[in-house]
Protein backbone atom coordinates (compact mmCIF):
# COMPACT_ATOMS: atom_id res chain seq x y z
CA UNK A 1 0.00 0.00 0.00
CA UNK A 2 2.78 2.52 0.70
CA UNK A 3 4.55 1.92 -2.56
CA UNK A 4 1.39 2.24 -4.29
CA UNK A 5 0.97 6.02 -2.50
CA UNK A 6 4.20 6.59 -3.32
CA UNK A 7 3.97 5.85 -7.03
CA UNK A 8 0.63 8.25 -7.00
CA UNK A 9 2.53 10.95 -5.34
CA UNK A 10 5.36 11.07 -7.86
CA UNK A 11 3.05 11.00 -10.94
CA UNK A 12 1.13 13.68 -9.28
CA UNK A 13 4.38 15.62 -9.02
CA UNK A 14 5.56 14.93 -12.25
CA UNK A 15 2.44 16.11 -14.31
CA UNK A 16 2.10 18.99 -12.85
CA UNK A 17 3.94 22.01 -14.38
CA UNK A 18 3.72 25.35 -15.17
CA UNK A 19 4.99 27.93 -17.75
CA UNK A 20 6.26 30.87 -17.14
CA UNK A 21 6.88 33.06 -19.68
CA UNK A 22 10.16 35.89 -19.35
CA UNK A 23 11.53 38.61 -21.96
CA UNK A 24 15.03 37.90 -21.69
CA UNK A 25 16.39 41.25 -22.53
CA UNK A 26 18.79 41.64 -25.56
CA UNK A 27 22.31 42.13 -24.89
CA UNK A 28 24.59 43.38 -27.36
CA UNK A 29 27.95 41.16 -27.99
CA UNK A 30 30.84 41.06 -25.70
CA UNK A 31 34.92 40.92 -26.78
CA UNK A 32 35.88 37.69 -25.63
CA UNK A 33 39.37 36.80 -25.44
CA UNK A 34 41.25 33.66 -24.82
CA UNK A 35 45.11 34.16 -24.14
CA UNK A 36 47.11 31.85 -22.12
CA UNK A 37 51.20 33.00 -21.97
CA UNK A 38 54.30 30.91 -21.51
CA UNK A 39 58.26 30.94 -21.57
CA UNK A 40 58.25 28.63 -24.33
CA UNK A 41 56.43 31.22 -27.09
CA UNK A 42 55.29 34.39 -28.12
CA UNK A 43 52.12 36.52 -27.17
CA UNK A 44 49.14 35.20 -29.27
CA UNK A 45 45.41 35.76 -28.30
CA UNK A 46 41.97 34.95 -29.84
CA UNK A 47 39.51 37.36 -29.95
CA UNK A 48 35.61 36.59 -31.04
CA UNK A 49 32.07 37.90 -30.29
CA UNK A 50 29.81 36.37 -27.51
CA UNK A 51 26.17 34.67 -28.25
CA UNK A 52 23.34 36.19 -27.42
CA UNK A 53 21.55 33.79 -24.51
CA UNK A 54 18.78 32.82 -27.14
CA UNK A 55 21.09 32.41 -29.95
CA UNK A 56 21.51 28.74 -31.19
CA UNK A 57 24.43 29.65 -33.51
CA UNK A 58 27.54 27.49 -32.77
CA UNK A 59 29.84 29.49 -34.05
CA UNK A 60 31.59 32.34 -32.99
CA UNK A 61 32.06 35.34 -34.85
CA UNK A 62 35.78 36.44 -35.35
CA UNK A 63 36.59 39.85 -34.50
CA UNK A 64 39.40 41.35 -37.38
CA UNK A 65 39.12 45.09 -36.19
CA UNK A 66 40.60 45.22 -33.01
CA UNK A 67 44.04 46.63 -32.01
CA UNK A 68 45.44 44.76 -29.67
CA UNK A 69 47.58 46.39 -26.85
CA UNK A 70 51.01 44.12 -24.82
CA UNK A 71 52.03 46.26 -21.71
CA UNK A 72 55.07 45.44 -19.86
CA UNK A 73 55.34 46.49 -16.19
CA UNK A 74 52.95 49.35 -17.40
CA UNK A 75 55.24 50.25 -19.99
CA UNK A 76 53.87 49.25 -23.50
CA UNK A 77 55.72 46.37 -24.96
CA UNK A 78 54.29 45.81 -28.23
CA UNK A 79 51.19 45.21 -30.53
CA UNK A 80 49.61 41.97 -31.50
CA UNK A 81 49.30 41.69 -35.31
CA UNK A 82 46.25 39.56 -36.72
CA UNK A 83 47.44 36.50 -38.32
CA UNK A 84 44.13 34.79 -39.56
CA UNK A 85 40.65 35.87 -38.40
CA UNK A 86 40.20 36.09 -34.53
CA UNK A 87 44.13 35.28 -33.68
CA UNK A 88 46.89 38.11 -32.81
CA UNK A 89 50.10 37.56 -32.25
CA UNK A 90 53.49 38.73 -32.20
CA UNK A 91 56.60 36.19 -32.69
CA UNK A 92 58.89 39.37 -31.64
CA UNK A 93 57.92 39.61 -28.05
CA UNK A 94 57.55 36.56 -25.19
CA UNK A 95 57.14 36.56 -21.85
CA UNK A 96 58.82 36.15 -18.99
CA UNK A 97 58.40 34.28 -15.71
CA UNK A 98 57.68 36.86 -12.57
CA UNK A 99 56.81 40.22 -14.87
CA UNK A 100 53.45 41.54 -14.39
CA UNK A 101 51.57 41.87 -18.05
CA UNK A 102 48.65 43.83 -19.11
CA UNK A 103 46.45 42.79 -22.30
CA UNK A 104 44.65 45.56 -24.04
CA UNK A 105 41.78 45.47 -27.08
CA UNK A 106 40.62 48.11 -28.30
CA UNK A 107 37.51 47.92 -31.22
CA UNK A 108 35.52 50.62 -32.53
CA UNK A 109 31.60 50.84 -30.79
CA UNK A 110 32.80 48.56 -27.96
CA UNK A 111 34.56 49.32 -24.63
CA UNK A 112 38.05 48.96 -23.71
CA UNK A 113 38.38 45.46 -22.42
CA UNK A 114 41.84 44.79 -20.52
CA UNK A 115 43.50 42.17 -18.49
CA UNK A 116 46.99 41.64 -16.20
CA UNK A 117 48.56 37.88 -15.65
CA UNK A 118 51.50 37.24 -14.01
CA UNK A 119 53.75 33.70 -15.57
CA UNK A 120 54.43 32.05 -12.32
CA UNK A 121 58.50 32.71 -11.44
CA UNK A 122 59.38 29.13 -10.31
CA UNK A 123 58.79 25.66 -12.37
CA UNK A 124 57.77 22.48 -10.88
CA UNK A 125 60.43 20.44 -9.36
CA UNK A 126 59.66 16.83 -11.09
CA UNK A 127 61.23 13.44 -11.65
CA UNK A 128 60.06 10.95 -13.73
CA UNK A 129 60.86 7.77 -11.12
CA UNK A 130 60.01 4.63 -13.42
CA UNK A 131 58.15 3.68 -16.87
CA UNK A 132 57.34 -0.24 -17.06
CA UNK A 133 55.69 -2.04 -19.59
CA UNK A 134 53.07 -4.79 -18.06
CA UNK A 135 49.99 -7.17 -18.75
CA UNK A 136 46.72 -5.56 -18.63
CA UNK A 137 43.72 -7.36 -17.56
CA UNK A 138 42.95 -9.11 -21.04
CA UNK A 139 46.92 -9.12 -22.29
CA UNK A 140 47.07 -6.39 -23.53
CA UNK A 141 50.18 -4.19 -22.84
CA UNK A 142 50.40 -1.45 -19.95
CA UNK A 143 52.67 1.16 -19.94
CA UNK A 144 52.88 2.87 -16.40
CA UNK A 145 54.78 6.40 -15.65
CA UNK A 146 55.34 7.06 -11.72
CA UNK A 147 56.30 10.47 -11.04
CA UNK A 148 57.64 12.54 -8.43
CA UNK A 149 56.61 16.07 -7.93
CA UNK A 150 57.90 18.34 -5.02
CA UNK A 151 55.42 21.47 -3.97
CA UNK A 152 56.76 24.61 -4.62
CA UNK A 153 57.13 25.74 -0.28
CA UNK A 154 55.05 27.86 1.39
CA UNK A 155 53.08 29.44 -1.65
CA UNK A 156 48.99 27.71 -3.19
CA UNK A 157 50.71 25.91 -6.26
CA UNK A 158 48.45 24.93 -8.61
CA UNK A 159 50.09 22.14 -11.20
CA UNK A 160 48.64 20.16 -14.46
CA UNK A 161 50.26 17.46 -15.79
CA UNK A 162 50.04 15.38 -19.41
CA UNK A 163 52.12 13.02 -21.35
CA UNK A 164 52.93 14.35 -25.20
CA UNK A 165 53.48 11.74 -28.04
CA UNK A 166 55.38 12.95 -31.20
CA UNK A 167 53.08 12.05 -34.30
CA UNK A 168 54.40 12.57 -38.22
CA UNK A 169 53.45 13.35 -41.00
CA UNK A 170 54.98 11.88 -44.27
CA UNK A 171 55.41 13.23 -47.53
CA UNK A 172 54.99 9.84 -49.83
CA UNK A 173 55.59 11.14 -53.04
CA UNK A 174 59.43 10.30 -52.56
CA UNK A 175 60.87 6.93 -51.64
CA UNK A 176 61.89 6.76 -48.96
CA UNK A 177 59.20 8.55 -48.05
CA UNK A 178 60.44 11.64 -45.65
CA UNK A 179 59.12 13.68 -42.73
CA UNK A 180 57.73 17.00 -43.63
CA UNK A 181 55.74 18.19 -40.06
CA UNK A 182 55.94 16.92 -36.01
CA UNK A 183 53.43 17.22 -33.20
CA UNK A 184 52.66 16.60 -30.10
CA UNK A 185 49.31 14.77 -28.92
CA UNK A 186 48.34 14.44 -25.78
CA UNK A 187 47.78 10.28 -24.32
CA UNK A 188 44.69 9.48 -22.99
CA UNK A 189 46.09 8.30 -19.38
CA UNK A 190 44.40 6.37 -16.60
CA UNK A 191 45.21 6.85 -12.69
CA UNK A 192 43.88 5.21 -9.30
CA UNK A 193 45.86 8.11 -7.21
CA UNK A 194 43.96 9.24 -4.03
CA UNK A 195 44.53 12.98 -5.48
CA UNK A 196 42.42 12.93 -8.27
CA UNK A 197 39.61 10.34 -6.97
CA UNK A 198 36.22 11.88 -7.11
CA UNK A 199 32.91 9.02 -7.62
CA UNK A 200 34.82 6.19 -8.98
CA UNK A 201 38.35 4.58 -8.04
CA UNK A 202 39.79 5.24 -11.41
CA UNK A 203 40.38 8.83 -12.86
CA UNK A 204 41.00 9.11 -17.20
CA UNK A 205 41.87 12.34 -19.13
CA UNK A 206 44.31 13.75 -21.21
CA UNK A 207 45.07 16.71 -18.64
CA UNK A 208 45.24 16.36 -14.89
CA UNK A 209 45.06 19.67 -13.23
CA UNK A 210 45.40 20.00 -9.17
CA UNK A 211 46.01 22.03 -6.65
CA UNK A 212 48.84 21.24 -3.54
CA UNK A 213 46.24 21.30 -0.75
CA UNK A 214 47.44 17.34 -0.27
CA UNK A 215 50.98 17.51 -0.40
CA UNK A 216 51.66 21.06 0.75
CA UNK A 217 55.52 21.95 0.79
CA UNK A 218 55.88 18.33 0.66
CA UNK A 219 57.02 15.60 -1.88
CA UNK A 220 54.12 13.16 -3.55
CA UNK A 221 54.57 10.33 -6.12
CA UNK A 222 52.01 9.61 -8.70
CA UNK A 223 50.70 7.07 -10.93
CA UNK A 224 49.48 7.25 -14.47
CA UNK A 225 48.88 4.38 -17.28
CA UNK A 226 48.01 4.19 -20.77
CA UNK A 227 47.70 1.28 -23.13
CA UNK A 228 47.62 3.03 -26.42
CA UNK A 229 49.82 6.13 -27.55
CA UNK A 230 50.37 7.72 -31.24
CA UNK A 231 52.78 5.79 -32.75
CA UNK A 232 54.87 6.23 -36.28
CA UNK A 233 52.78 3.75 -38.85
CA UNK A 234 55.31 4.22 -41.57
CA UNK A 235 58.29 3.23 -39.46
CA UNK A 236 56.47 0.58 -37.72
CA UNK A 237 54.79 -1.00 -40.88
CA UNK A 238 58.52 -1.56 -42.38
CA UNK A 239 59.30 -4.04 -39.68
CA UNK A 240 56.19 -4.70 -37.59
CA UNK A 241 57.80 -7.84 -35.19
CA UNK A 242 60.18 -4.53 -33.81
CA UNK A 243 58.85 -2.10 -31.09
CA UNK A 244 58.57 1.47 -32.26
CA UNK A 245 60.43 4.26 -30.70
CA UNK A 246 58.09 6.69 -29.92
CA UNK A 247 59.70 10.18 -28.81
CA UNK A 248 57.51 11.43 -25.47
CA UNK A 249 57.37 14.29 -23.26
CA UNK A 250 56.37 13.95 -20.13
CA UNK A 251 55.08 17.63 -18.71
CA UNK A 252 54.28 19.23 -15.21
CA UNK A 253 53.18 22.88 -15.57
CA UNK A 254 52.47 25.24 -12.58
CA UNK A 255 49.62 28.01 -13.65
CA UNK A 256 48.72 30.97 -12.20
CA UNK A 257 45.11 30.96 -9.85
CA UNK A 258 43.85 32.35 -12.92
CA UNK A 259 44.38 29.50 -15.19
CA UNK A 260 43.59 27.33 -12.58
CA UNK A 261 40.14 28.25 -11.78
CA UNK A 262 39.50 29.05 -15.19
CA UNK A 263 40.39 25.17 -16.11
CA UNK A 264 37.97 23.88 -13.42
CA UNK A 265 35.23 26.15 -14.44
CA UNK A 266 35.59 24.72 -17.89
CA UNK A 267 35.57 21.41 -16.45
CA UNK A 268 32.56 21.81 -14.39
CA UNK A 269 30.47 23.40 -17.16
CA UNK A 270 31.42 20.42 -19.54
CA UNK A 271 30.12 17.89 -16.92
CA UNK A 272 26.91 19.25 -16.05
CA UNK A 273 25.79 20.77 -19.26
CA UNK A 274 22.46 19.31 -20.29
CA UNK A 275 21.93 18.32 -16.83
CA UNK A 276 18.60 20.01 -15.89
CA UNK A 277 18.91 19.01 -12.22
CA UNK A 278 22.33 20.55 -11.45
CA UNK A 279 23.00 24.42 -10.80
CA UNK A 280 24.44 26.19 -13.70
CA UNK A 281 28.13 26.36 -13.78
CA UNK A 282 29.82 29.65 -14.81
CA UNK A 283 33.37 29.99 -16.75
CA UNK A 284 35.39 31.87 -14.83
CA UNK A 285 36.50 35.10 -16.07
CA UNK A 286 39.07 37.52 -15.74
CA UNK A 287 38.76 40.28 -18.78
CA UNK A 288 37.48 43.57 -17.76
CA UNK A 289 34.23 44.93 -19.68
CA UNK A 290 34.70 41.39 -21.86
CA UNK A 291 34.51 37.72 -21.44
CA UNK A 292 37.38 35.23 -21.41
CA UNK A 293 40.72 34.33 -19.99
CA UNK A 294 44.09 35.74 -19.87
CA UNK A 295 46.84 33.82 -17.77
CA UNK A 296 49.66 32.25 -17.90
CA UNK A 297 52.15 29.28 -16.46
CA UNK A 298 55.51 27.71 -16.35
CA UNK A 299 56.57 24.36 -17.18
CA UNK A 300 59.06 21.86 -17.43
CA UNK A 301 59.41 18.60 -19.89
CA UNK A 302 61.09 15.67 -19.56
CA UNK A 303 61.99 14.12 -22.72
CA UNK A 304 61.68 10.02 -22.84
CA UNK A 305 62.10 7.57 -25.78
CA UNK A 306 59.80 4.30 -25.45
CA UNK A 307 60.02 1.28 -26.84
CA UNK A 308 56.39 0.54 -27.76
CA UNK A 309 54.77 -2.71 -29.36
CA UNK A 310 51.51 -1.90 -31.08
Amino acid sequence: MKNTALVIVLFVIMSCSTVVEYDVPFEKPHIVVNSIIHPDTFFIASLTESHYILDYNYYYDSITDARVEVYEAGALLGELNMLLPAIYANADIRPMPGVDYQLKVIRPGFDEVSAETLIPVKSPGFELLNVQKKAGMYGENVYEFTIELEDIINEDNYYEFSIQAYTHEYDYSVDPPVVIDSFPLNIGLKTNDALFKEDTDETWGEIFTFDDNLFKNAKISLNFETTWIPFDHFKWSQNPSEPVMVDLLIVVGVLNKELYLYKMSVDRQRETVGNPLTEPAFVYNNINNGLGIFSGYNAKKIPYVLEYYP
